[in-house]
């Protein structure tokens, strides 16, 4: 290879990454109330976080719900045509839906919009449209729109993709500050139970107490009290006795039981 076309390559690289470093900087200019309308909807959901969308948008809502289960924020990627095979079981009506889709008109994304306006779940659009059809559903937009894919014809998403990835970055890092989640929660048993709120932690008069009631349980014991509960049945009757299924009193291993 002669220097010429090394150079060539790396001119190619570093216009690639200039033009996604530029893409994502616009989406921070755009930055406005939609984004604290996002973050406080995140902070006051009472259960988990759904996250969805259909081909490389989901890839990348995947890494989102990732992230925010590894801040503080227990989430799950839900795949948007599964969820109309069974898997919206996983969906309860304190949950908070963040929904990917670059184009917002995604045929896939419109089965879940409607189970989880059903639900009452409310939804957050990261959308390179805010005026598609999914952002008029969602009770809060965020634009991930860019000028320019990096890949030539787009082919594939590129400078979309990695603007919506930074602002689910984004929405995950605020949401970690503003619940007050810090380096000792990540590693605590339990850590997904909620931390409390940044502003309310300032507002303490000095009495502490754990956040978490097994923050201070080893871990073998929650393991010996799980298998306990296992091996006599989710919620026995009175005085400990197992749970009996009508086979002859005998109760049932749980599934997948290992011994």
């Amino acid at each position: 290879m002669s220097y010429a076309e090394r150079n060539d390559l790396i001119e190619r690289g570093r216009r690639v990454l200039a033009l996604e470093a530029k893409a994502i900087a616009q989406v921070a200019e755009r930055l406005g109330p939609g984004f604290a309308a996002a973050v406080r909807l995140l902070a006051g959901a009472k259960g988990r976080l759904i996250v969805s969308g259909v081909g490389k948008s989901g890839i990348i809502a995947r890494k989102i719900a990732a992230t925010l289960t590894s801040t503080g924020s227990p989430a799950s990627f839900l795949h948007a045509v599964d969820s109309l095979h069974g898997d919206l079981g996983i969906v309860g009506r304190d949950d908070a839906a963040i929904l990917l889709s670059k184009s917002g008109s995604s045929d896939e994304l419109f089965g879940l919009v409607s189970q989880l306006k059903r639900l009452g779940v409310p939804m957050i659009a990261i959308t390179g449209d805010a005026e598609s059809a999914l952002a008029r559903q969602a009770d809060v937009v965020l634009d991930s729109s860019v000028a320019e894919e990096a890949c030539p014809e787009t082919l594939a998403p590129t400078a979309s993709t990695a603007a919506a990835l930074a602002l689910g970055d984004a929405l995950a890092v605020t949401l970690l500050e503003e619940k007050g989640f810090r380096r000792e929660d990540f590693a605590a048993p339990g850590r997904h139970a909620r931390p409390q709120p940044a502003a309310a932690r300032r507002r303490r008069d000095g009495h502490e107490g754990p956040a978490d009631p097994l923050s201070g349980v080893p871990h073998a014991a929650v393991r010996h009290a799980a298998g306990t509960q296992a091996r006599h049945g989710r919620g026995g009757g009175s005085g400990g006795e197992p749970r009996r299924r009508g086979d002859g009193g005998r109760p049932h291993p749980p599934d997948g039981a290992d011994g």
